[in-house]
């Protein structure tokens, strides 16, 4: 139970539950979506072990998903060194564009923690935002996940 609460968001599950592991999309006519990932990244992993990698993702990541919980942001996925999050979705907000400007503007604070963090003064942060109407559904039978589609 504690593992489908982290890999969904609450409003997913109880369709899920609803409806199984069959197909469920819903389109969120107004939600702010944030990108990011760590510029640099790629060199300065390449000269470090591979747990410390682990070590700085979790970290820098951490403060990222707590920050996230601050502002009503569901974070969606990570890759590698990128974050998205979503604000109005599942959850309507009317508020998610200033609740997702707000939380952007406290991880672009974030950058000298980061740089510690990595050891690397030339470690920054490239941030996207968009605000508009996305699609999202869960997919894959196999290993279900709740994604985000749309410009």
């Amino acid at each position: 139970q504690m593992l489908v609460q982290q890999v969904f968001p609450r409003e997913v599950i109880k369709e899920l539950a609803f409806n199984g592991c069959e197909t469920i999309g819903d389109i969120h006519p107004s939600a702010s979506v944030f990108f990011s990932d760590i510029v640099g990244f790629t060199a300065w992993s390449s000269g470090v072990s591979p747990n410390t990698v682990c070590e700085c993702l979790s970290s820098i990541f951490q403060i990222m998903d707590d920050l996230a919980d601050e502002f009503h942001i569901y974070k969606v996925e990570t890759i590698g060194d990128a974050w998205m999050g979503v604000c109005g979705a599942p959850q309507s907000r009317r508020n998610h564009a200033e609740l997702m400007g707000l939380f952007a503007i406290q991880v672009c604070g974030l950058l000298d923690e980061m740089r510690l963090i990595f050891g690397d003064s030339n470690i920054s942060m490239r941030v996207g935002l968009h605000c508009g109407s996305v699609v999202s559904g869960v997919v894959r039978t196999n290993r279900p996940r709740w994604q985000l589609f749309g410009d």
